[in-house]
């Protein structure tokens, strides 16, 4: 009896392990014809990402506020660019150069500055 309970319990455990890594939502092959516009206008090599966003809630409230893979994708998206959209709308990435600049400048380095002893002196 405690073997078959041991395999049921290693079932259960390698099952739930398993559900952990489920597969990915599926890409969205750019190309395909049947893709609405903002789709097409997000995937585009320079987006205008006003348009995008209004295309979006068109097609949200179209589709009665269901979410997709496309709006999945667009809150991914949306979330990954918004440091960079300029005031046009569209995307300015910074270059290595700049991104290593920033990250140089934000790694806390500071001036250490006079330092003394303060703890207990005992030998």
């Amino acid at each position: 009896m405690f073997r078959y309970s041991a395999i049921l319990v290693s079932l259960f455990i390698f099952q739930v392990a398993i559900a952990q890594y489920s597969y990915p939502e599926p890409r969205i092959n750019p190309e395909d014809p049947s893709l609405p516009e903002w789709v097409k206008e997000m995937y585009s090599s320079n987006p205008d990402v006003y348009r995008v966003d209004a295309g979006r809630d068109r097609y949200f409230e179209a589709h009665n506020n269901k979410h997709d893979v496309y709006t999945r994708w667009y809150k991914r998206w949306r979330r990954y660019i918004a440091p960079f959209v300029n005031e046009a709308g569209l995307i300015s990435m910074p270059t290595a150069s700049e991104r290593l600049r920033a990250s140089n400048r934000h790694s806390g380095k500071r001036d250490a500055g006079e330092w003394s002893f303060l703890g207990p002196n005992r030998h």
